[in-house]
């Protein structure tokens, strides 16, 4: 999570991807763990619209600071966006695109409604092709299969969908080198181009 009294710009939960991309440079990052009296476990939209308007707690912002994310790339096509996958970067996507709450056979969901929000994209697969988009609600605020085990509260879009989203002007950047973060060896061969 981003963690700035300077990136509460918007004075809501909602987000500006190139405000973020900046924020998690300049500020740094939290995990979703629990910090003495603060827990983040748990996705809690009334407090991202309370910290979006005074800033995270002081005592935090030394926490997320041992965190900096030191690279950040505007992404701008789906070609962008299977590069950075491919190459281990995630990519955040800040867009008025809704998704239907609920997954077809193949883990996928499709565009339904409008949304002001930022999620990240993770991974890509090239049996249906498309891209992993991670929600930060929770589990439960989508239903249906899920495939290539993607994790709880995600969902796949496809390559057209993420070209549409490009067209319509969305921020999407890829992030790497995270401090205090060491790299480690994923098998990514079911999810990516080789």
């Amino acid at each position: 999570g981003l963690c700035s009294k300077q990136a509460s710009h918007c004075r809501e939960d909602g987000s500006y991807g190139g405000w973020a991309a900046q924020a998690v440079k300049l500020y740094g990052t939290l995990v979703r763990q629990k910090y003495d009296q603060y827990d983040l476990t748990q996705y809690d939209g009334d407090r991202a619209k309370r910290w979006g308007d005074e800033g995270c707690p002081d005592v935090l912002e030394p926490l997320a600071k041992q965190h900096l994310v030191k690279t950040i790339t505007q992404v701008q096509s789906v070609e962008d966006a299977r590069k950075a996958i491919t190459n281990g970067y995630p990519i955040t996507i800040a867009c008025n695109f809704g998704f239907r709450a609920s997954r077809d056979k193949n883990g996928f969901s499709v565009p339904e409604g409008s949304w002001a929000h930022q999620q990240f994209i993770c991974a890509y697969r090239t049996d249906i092709r498309g891209f992993l988009v991670v929600n930060s609600w929770g589990p439960n605020w989508i239903s249906g299969p899920k495939a290539l085990d993607q994790p709880e509260g995600s969902y796949w879009i496809t390559e057209e969908v993420l070209h549409d989203i490009f067209t319509q002007g969305c921020e999407c950047w890829a992030i790497s080198s995270f401090d205090s973060f060491k790299p480690q060896k994923i098998d990514i061969s079911r999810y990516t181009v080789c």
